[in-house]
């Protein structure tokens, strides 16, 4: 609306800074993380109740300035990732969002969230597309855990909470994607 648009000229420069602060703060405080990604999807072209979104978020950040990450606690170097998606919740154009988790032990040490590049046509494929997300980083890590002298000599627990994602990935039989 045009009320909401002059509220907004102020805040239009300050939006996207307001949001590159909240991206970076998304390293170390990976609890914000998903309100950040919806948030900068609205960078071109923000509404009031984008930049109350932000704000939120800020307020959120400020009541919680002494959570923090826990590192070690356990002498478990096991790899183990938990994986899971929303399906077809962008209102906008149908896909889902990923997400996973992968623990060295009881170590947070990777974690991501992104929007799904093609729409899935079930919650059972979007959750095998976040899956297979969670696998090329599970991957990676392995990689990075043997040139740092951490073998991984079992495989890398990979858990997810839809059964037809789960057969799948035991089925070797076609697949339609």
């Amino acid at each position: 609306t045009t009320d909401e648009r002059k509220e907004m000229a102020d805040t239009q420069r300050k939006y996207p800074e307001a949001v590159g602060c909240l991206m970076y703060l998304t390293l170390t405080r990976p609890d914000i993380t998903y309100a950040v990604n919806q948030v900068s999807r609205y960078t071109k072209n923000p509404g009031m109740q984008h930049w109350n979104a932000v704000k939120r978020i800020m307020r959120y950040l400020k009541g919680t300035t002494d959570y923090t990450m826990t590192l070690g606690g356990d002498d478990s170097m096991r790899l183990h990732t938990y994986t899971d998606a929303d399906w077809a919740q962008d209102r906008d154009d149908r896909r889902s969002t990923s997400g996973y988790v992968c623990y060295l032990g009881v170590t947070l040490v990777s974690w991501g969230v992104r929007r799904q590049k093609t729409v899935a046509m079930s919650s059972a494929e979007a959750e095998y597309m976040a899956a297979s997300d969670a696998v090329k980083e599970i991957l990676y890590l392995r990689q990075i855990l043997s040139q740092l002298g951490v073998e991984q000599i079992e495989p890398t627990t990979l858990l997810m909470d839809n059964q037809g994602a789960e057969a799948m990935t035991h089925n070797p039989a076609y697949h339609d994607r």
